[in-house]
């Protein structure tokens, strides 16, 4: 036997077959990539929305916080205006005491 009587040469058919599953396998694949794609694109249009909604109902929580961060400058203010007041309110009430004492006469009997 020769090398010619082994390998036969394929034929125009067996190219055409040959060819024709090639572009089945590769048309599949192509079909699987774009059902993927399609699928990504659903489950990042949901993502989207859900983020949206955290957004929207975490930007309420965010503005109360900041609001009681402004309360709370304006309690440590107060507080740093209590101590004196406190010294002022009693050298008031020390006096009214004093006053009172002196002009009723002494303490009661």
């Amino acid at each position: 036997m020769s090398d010619s009587d082994t390998t036969a040469e394929p034929t125009t058919l067996d190219r055409r077959e040959y060819s024709a599953q090639w572009r089945a396998k590769v048309d599949q694949r192509l079909d699987d990539g774009a059902a993927t794609m399609r699928k990504m694109r659903e489950d990042l249009h949901a993502n989207t929305i859900t983020t949206n909604q955290v957004r929207a109902d975490t930007s309420e929580l965010v503005s109360l916080l900041k609001s009681f961060q402004g309360a709370f400058k304006v309690f440590n203010m107060v507080g740093k205006l209590a101590k004196p007041l406190t010294y002022i309110v009693m050298a008031a009430t020390a006096v009214v005491t004093l006053y009172t004492t002196w002009k009723g006469g002494g303490p009661p009997k």
